[in-house]
């Protein structure tokens, strides 16, 4: 087994070189440059999109020098985020290359264990197929980038959602006898769900925060307008008929607003 330095220099020096290519590596020719490393389809697929994050990061100039490849203008946090979620990559694949590759049908005898009576039986084979699928988080949780979170926090909330899959599956009603489609599509399923659950909870906790910022705003503008209007500061009852907003809900705003 390769030792964590020896497959983190192998990733640097993979990246280095990918950067001076025209073209993309073979996954044939990475597998070469990963000899003595079990990798599996998955955990290549990573590295193949690893490299290809990291050749948008640098593009060479005529005189060799390397050049940002975005604009100079940039987002700063965009760009934060996108050395924050290569270096998480970075130790996730290497986290993965300690895995061992586990074959289809041995997933399947697993997935079947899962059903048994046996609790640790049952237990063991959670641990073997949370290994075999941990590769899998990475493609679905890039489907979901750009939309407000990092990539390190959608794989975690993934790995989750894998977790809760091998949990709940025996009372999902799959049966694995023959293959393990179904069951492989369940738990990509939950692991999406996972994903798009916590994408929800943040979209809805931004549209509360501006509905928030909003009735704030329209508060200050009554008290002003009616403190205009009538020589004096307005009623909580006044400021309700002009915002139609609830007395009870005013006095939440304007505790909280203290508050911040």
């Amino acid at each position: 087994m390769m030792e964590k330095q020896d497959f983190m220099e192998l990733l640097s020096e993979i990246r280095d070189y990918q950067k001076t290519q025209p073209e993309p590596m073979t996954r044939e020719e990475i597998r070469d440059y990963f000899d003595g490393i079990e990798l599996n389809d998955a955990q290549i697929e990573m590295i193949c999109d690893y490299l290809k994050e990291s050749g948008k990061e640098t593009v060479q100039s005529p005189e060799g020098k390397e050049e940002p490849a975005d604009d100079p203008d940039a987002c700063e946090t965009k760009e934060e985020a996108s050395t924050e979620d290569q270096q998480y990559v970075e130790i996730y694949l290497e986290e993965l290359s300690y895995l061992k590759a586990v074959s289809l049908e041995e997933k399947r005898q697993h997935f079947q264990v899962l059903c048994g009576e046996s609790e640790e039986g049952r237990e063991r084979a959670k641990e073997i197929l949370v290994s075999a699928y941990l590769a899998s988080v990475i493609p679905i949780a890039k489907e979901y980038t750009g939309k407000g979170m990092y990539l390190s926090d959608l794989i975690q909330e993934g790995n989750l959602g894998l977790m809760d899959a091998l949990e709940t599956f025996e009372t999902a009603g799959i049966k694995v006898e023959e293959s393990i489609h179904e069951a492989e599509e369940y738990v990509k399923r939950c692991v999406r769900e996972a994903m798009l659950s916590v994408l929800n909870e943040q979209r809805m906790d931004k549209d509360k925060e501006s509905e928030f910022v909003a009735k704030t705003a329209l508060i200050y503008e009554a008290k002003k307008a009616l403190a205009q209007e009538n020589g004096r500061s307005a009623t909580l009852e006044e400021l309700s008929e002009y915002t139609r907003i609830p007395i009870e809900e005013i006095m939440d705003i304007e505790r909280l607003a203290k508050e911040d």
